[in-house]
């Protein structure tokens, strides 16, 4: 679905999918926006046309010799995408990232992981090097120059839990990695002629490279998993949807979306706890700045700088429903 928030009158876009009972797992757009790439469920990575709203390029996992299920599901699917000029890579639930042209044409497959790569991202900064996050418990950083079903990765990271996902920063300078043990953690990258490398960092809190900084936003299988976000123009703040355990009580048992100031290493904001769902999977921020989308089940939520503006910098500060914007969804 494609909406402008700004602009009510203006009829909704829908970009058509398989339909019930199908899933779209990531998305991303390209060429200005004119292009949204989308993978899920089905087994297919789409270039979509958004102006005409229909796919005009597809990749099937039966390419790599995957096979359909009744319904619209398939034994290989795609979890995740990520865009360089010259390359589109796709995660998939059989441990391997799939390297693709922008007109969805095959170009190599690797095995990266034992298991599911639940995220892959490209580094902003070197879109040479890029980052797998899996349900084996480890984030991986490779170099796609030297990739191989038998290369090893520049480094590996170690979680206490199911990695969800990990992000890099706008500059690549930091990494964002959540993980199903309630808990985000955070690294110094820096760029090298031989990839990238983890920086020790002094600041009051990290441990060497690593600030693991606690969080409830626990698992539960009908929800799609949260996953921190960075805000697009800061390596120092970051953002998570809120799921309390049922034993929490007063402001631990609020809901809502908590704002992380990673230079101050404190929970700088909370925001949407009047709502009464769960926010959950990655909550995105507009490039400049001015507005932030989450989801909670049907409903898509949009917090703008008039909903905020009643919300002081603390570490529970709620914010009512007046001055958001709100749009319900019958179809999944």
């Amino acid at each position: 679905m494609l909406w402008n928030y700004e602009d009510e009158t203006r009829t909704t876009k829908v970009v058509d999918g398989c339909g019930k009972g199908g899933a779209v797992n990531d998305m991303a757009f390209a060429d200005q926006g004119s292009v949204l790439y989308v993978v899920g469920h089905e087994g297919f990575v789409c270039r979509h046309d958004c102006m005409v709203g229909a796919a005009t390029q597809k990749f099937h996992t039966s390419a790599l010799g995957s096979a359909p299920r009744p319904g619209f599901c398939c034994d290989h699917w795609f979890t995740s995408l990520s865009l360089a000029p010259d390359v589109v890579l796709a995660s998939c639930n059989l441990g391997s990232v799939t390297f693709l042209d922008h007109n969805c044409k095959l170009a190599a497959r690797h095995v990266l992981h034992k298991s599911k790569v639940s995220h892959v991202e490209l580094n902003p900064r070197d879109p040479n090097t890029f980052v797998t996050s899996s349900v084996d418990r480890t984030c991986k950083l490779w170099d796609r120059r030297k990739i191989s079903d038998k290369a090893e990765p520049l480094h590996t990271i170690t979680c206490g839990g199911v990695a969800t996902a990990a992000h890099f920063s706008y500059n690549g300078a930091r990494l964002l990695v959540t993980s199903q043990d309630n808990t985000v953690s955070l690294y110094q990258v820096s760029g090298t002629t031989d990839g990238v490398s983890l920086l020790s960092c002094h600041h009051p809190g990290w441990e060497g490279a690593a600030l693991h900084v606690p969080h409830p936003h626990r698992f539960y299988q009908h929800l799609t998993q949260f996953r921190a976000t960075w805000h697009p123009s800061s390596d120092s703040l970051f953002v998570i949807g809120r799921f309390p355990d049922k034993e929490a009580d007063g402001l631990e048992a609020e809901r809502g979306i908590d704002v992380y100031d990673v230079l101050s290493t404190r929970w700088s904001l909370r925001v949407g706890t009047v709502w009464p769902g769960i926010q959950s999977g990655g909550v995105a921020i507009r490039e400049d700045g001015e507005a932030m989308a989450s989801m909670s089940g049907h409903t898509a939520l949009i917090y703008t700088p008039a909903s905020l503006a009643s919300a002081p910098c603390s570490d529970s500060a709620a914010v009512g429903e007046q001055g958001s914007k709100k749009r319900s969804g019958g179809k999944g």
